[in-house]
């Protein structure tokens, strides 16, 4: 079973970091992922979260996605829509570590 470990705890430090400083370290950015970002001595770690309004669309939609799934999937649609609501607990999450000698 999956259990989220808080970073900070681990000897991390939260960090910010601007768009730009993300696109140059990472390569991309998401306009719909809320970012979380760590450090230590050797590298950084990003971690993507959906933003609440993404969650909320799905809640909306979930009725019409139930319809034309049918029923027979309706577990494994409930799984999904709970991994998508809480993403640290299920770790339904990306995370990328960029190593500090990487980065230019």
């Amino acid at each position: 079973m999956y259990i989220y470990k808080d970073l900070t705890k681990e000897g991390y430090k939260k960090i910010s970091i601007t768009k730009e400083q993300h696109i140059k370290i990472f390569n991309r950015y998401n306009i719909h992922s809320k970012y979380k970002y760590y450090e230590n001595d050797n590298c950084i770690v990003c971690q993507s979260f959906d933003k609440w309004y993404i969650k909320a669309i799905n809640i909306i939609i979930y009725p019409a996605m139930l319809l034309f799934n049918g029923l027979g999937k309706f577990n494994e649609l409930n799984k999904d829509m709970y991994r998508l609501l809480f993403q640290k607990k299920t770790g339904h999450f990306v995370s990328n570590i960029k190593w500090k000698k990487n980065i230019k």
